[in-house]
């Protein structure tokens, strides 16, 4: 099984803050999210792709049981937590999360 090293920006822990603080249920779910994006192929079904302005396309991947979506990037090595955001974004090519 594949494993990769995961890397938070800091927009995620700015975003994160705001959406999830620490020690409450939805912090939990995040992190238990989190670690499910370091191991197995991406992207993984339910994940779908979104655009972000100015241009770049990144997976995302609903929190189960809250509104909550994480943004991710990822290569070989590493998948990189960019944002997590508290409704849905939009799916490029209509496969929706």
């Amino acid at each position: 099984m594949r494993t990769r090293v995961l890397r938070i920006t800091e927009q995620f822990r700015r975003t994160q803050r705001r959406v999830a603080p620490a020690g409450t249920p939805a912090a939990q779910a995040l992190a238990a999210t989190l670690a499910r994006l370091t191991f197995g192929e991406l992207p993984a079904w339910p994940d779908s792709e979104t655009l972000v302005p100015p241009v770049r396309r990144y997976w995302f991947r609903r929190v189960p049981n809250m509104n909550l979506w994480v943004l991710y990037s990822f290569d070989d090595a590493h998948v990189t937590a960019r944002a997590v955001v508290s409704s849905p974004p939009v799916p490029v090519g209509g496969r929706e999360g």
